[in-house]
């Protein structure tokens, strides 16, 4: 009898919303192998800078400041 060892490997992304139905709804775009994860489910109470001046700045700048605090 043979065996297989199958891995499988669950991408966490913390996505920056309180609105469950976003969260929801962004879970059922990306499909399996995805978790998605609020700032506050790991430990971020407080809000999140946003205070430079085009979208992808402020995204980039929500992108690192939960990365150095969560390492996600």
């Amino acid at each position: 009898m043979r065996r297989f060892l199958v891995s499988v490997f669950i991408m966490k992304i913390v996505f920056d919303t309180g609105n469950p139905g976003k969260l929801r709804e962004a879970a059922e775009i990306l499909g399996q192998g995805f978790e998605l994860v609020t700032p506050a489910s790991v430990g971020i109470a407080e809000d999140i800078p946003e205070n430079v001046n085009t979208l992808r700045s402020n995204s980039l700048q929500k992108a690192e400041y939960i990365y150095k605090k969560t390492g996600l």
